[in-house]
Parts: structure tokens; C-alpha cells; sequence
């Protein structure tokens, strides 16, 4: 890799799946965040709010390898400086909870033919606190213990661990309810194009 003063992007090659060692030519998002950040080689940069990190682990590992580099390369650069308060922290993690809750659960259950369980979560009110976490948590947890649908209990844990300000864990727990409704969706480009957006909201609250 390019050990010069200035880092940037184009010394990396194309996003790739995993964790890698610094001389593999191969580098994940949050690897990338490290390396332009002038941080030693880690997908944990000390940069980055772990928030984001979480979900964007998940999300690297997730999107296909045709899609991946030119979904979230772009990125790399927005999540670099994010670390901030644990308060940023947890609304960070209710963004990603509502993304779960409200948009990727009932893209899951209208394909599933449950359009009035797609429209129940679709109507919550927005995941911006604990309050509104937990409600979210009861209305997606409802449907998952009645319909067997792993996004949905996917969506239900990211919004209880928001609730129980585990933020980083409600951020993974977010990613992983976009990558199961994307294996089940033979259309899923609309899905991970939400998913960058949430990442790209999750950067800019402060």
C-alpha cells in the first residue's frame, strides 16, 4: 500500500469481501476508512463511530461484488472523523433501528403477500428515541413470532437493542435485516441503495 503523507482511495483496489492483511491488495470499507485516516491497517478504526462501523462490516460483507465497490467506495470518506458522544451514538443507532423497522421489514412482508403487516411497521412513528424504539420493537416482534420471516425478527432485535442502548449492536442487527431481505428479493438494488442512504444519514448526525 501507498505510505505516503496523503492517503486516498484511489491507492486501494475495488471494496472486496472480508477482513485482509495490509499487503493482500484487497481492503473492506471500514480497512479503506483506516487507511485514508492515516490509521494503522484495521477494519476498526478508531475513527469511525462504531455505529457506523458495525452496520458498514455487514453491509461490506453483504452486497453482492458486482455492486459493492461503487455502492459504498463512495462512502469510505463520509464515515472518516464520525466518533463522537455516546449520545450521537445512540441516535445514530435509532436511524438504524428505523430503517429496519420501517422500511426494510415491510419491503420483506409485502413480498411475502402480508401487506397488512408491511403497512402496520411502514405507519410507526419514526425510531427517534427510546420510547419510539420500544414501540417499534413490539409491533416488528408481534409479526416475527406469528410469520416466519428473519427480516422481521431481524428488524424487532435492531430495534430492541436500541431501545437497550446497545447502539452498535442495533446497527448491525439493522444491516443484517437488509442483507436477509435482499437474499429473499429477486429485485434487491432498491434495498441496498436504502441501505448506503443509511449510512450516509448515520454520518451526518451529529
Amino acid at each position: 500500500m501507498n505510505d505516503t503523507a496523503i492517503r486516498t482511495l484511489d491507492d486501494l483496489p475495488p471494496l472486496a469481501k472480508g477482513a485482509h492483511a495490509p499487503d493482500s491488495g484487497r481492503a473492506c470499507m471500514m480497512e479503506a476508512a483506516a487507511y485514508i485516516a492515516g490509521e494503522p491497517w484495521s477494519d476498526r478504526p478508531a475513527c469511525v463511530c462504531p455505529v457506523i462501523a458495525a452496520f458498514a462490516r455487514k453491509m461490506n460483507d453483504a452486497v453482492p461484488d458486482d455492486t459493492r465497490d461503487a455502492l459504498l467506495r463512495p462512502l469510505v470518506p463520509l464515515t472518516v472523523g464520525t466518533r463522537a458522544s455516546s449520545a450521537v451514538e445512540r441516535r445514530r443507532a435509532y436511524i438504524a433501528a428505523d430503517f429496519a423497522v420501517r422500511q426494510v421489514a415491510p419491503t420483506a412482508l409485502r413480498a411475502a403477500g402480508l401487506h397488512a403487516e408491511a403497512g402496520e411497521l411502514a405507519a410507526l412513528p419514526a425510531v427517534t428515541s427510546k420510547k419510539t424504539a420500544a414501540a417499534a420493537y413490539a409491533a416488528a416482534d408481534a409479526i416475527a413470532v406469528t410469520r416466519a420471516i428473519a427480516v422481521t425478527r431481524a428488524a424487532a432485535d435492531a430495534a430492541y437493542t436500541a431501545y437497550a442502548a446497545y447502539a452498535a449492536y442495533a446497527a448491525a442487527d439493522a444491516a443484517d435485516a437488509a442483507a436477509a431481505a435482499a437474499a429473499a428479493d429477486a429485485d434487491a438494488a432498491g434495498i441496498w441503495d436504502e441501505a448506503a442512504d443509511c449510512i450516509r444519514r448515520m454520518c451526518e448526525e451529529e
